[in-house]
């Protein structure tokens, strides 16, 4: 976080998922009637017509061989709806964090050394003919190596970029919802209805975008195929 909304948090004991909840994990909560079918279409903020046709078609959750992909184009309610089928619930903020850059408070899950294709699924090498598509200038890598994955990744598959507590995909892959609302001071009343999103994605090529203290909001009610989440309790 930055200086202007930084705060003290005291944290109970708690479990967070070590990878995000992967499209044949919430195709059990499916089945079983209690989690609605991911959407086929994104829709955030002031996305426009074109963008939106063009990111629906990263969504996992219809697409062949994405069960060990991380479930994306679901919204705030729907990963609610998934934890707690599972037991569980969104993380807060605070405890998403935590567990991903620990009591020391790096940078990055891995330490404080700039990402690399080992450490995560952001846009490499492999991202720049679709850097090129959507009229992105092709400096905005990531970094210069490939990852191997033009979108989203299998979960797990980057050990070099574990948190200190072992949990996979912290940074890149998807950015995760919590259930903390979007508010500059913790102390005073907040009536704002985005939800904190955490952990940078595949489509990023900024090293901001994926700095542990970096925080983005979206409405409940927002979807996206660079969206996903993972559980705590």
């Amino acid at each position: 976080m930055g200086a202007w909304d930084s705060y003290e948090v005291r944290l109970e004991a708690f479990e967070l998922d070590e990878t995000e909840v992967t499209v044949g994990y919430y195709r059990e909560c499916v089945k079983a009637g209690h989690c609605a079918e991911p959407h086929t279409t994104v829709d955030w903020g002031l996305a426009g017509e074109s963008a939106r046709a063009f990111w629906r078609q990263f969504c996992n959750y219809a697409r062949p061989n994405r069960e060990a992909h991380p479930v994306n184009c679901v919204d705030w309610y729907q990963a609610g709806a998934y934890c707690n089928w599972a037991g569980k619930r969104l993380p807060t903020e605070a405890e998403w964090e935590y567990a991903a850059r620990g009591s020391h408070g790096l940078r990055y899950p891995w330490g404080n050394s700039p990402p690399t294709a080992e450490h995560m699924n952001a846009c490499g090498h492999e991202c720049m003919p679709l850097l090129v598509a959507r009229g992105t200038f092709p400096d905005d890598a990531m970094y210069e190596a490939s990852d191997a994955h033009v979108d989203t990744a299998p979960v797990g598959m980057y050990p070099g970029g574990r948190s200190p507590f072992g949990a996979y995909d912290m940074a890149g892959n998807v950015d995760e919802w919590t259930s903390t609302r979007f508010c500059r001071n913790p102390k005073v009343p907040c009536f704002d209805e985005t939800r904190v999103v955490k952990g940078g994605s595949w489509p990023d090529g900024s090293k901001s975008g994926v700095w542990m203290g970096e925080r983005r909001n979206n409405l409940p009610g927002s979807r996206g195929s660079s969206l996903g989440f993972r559980c705590a309790r």
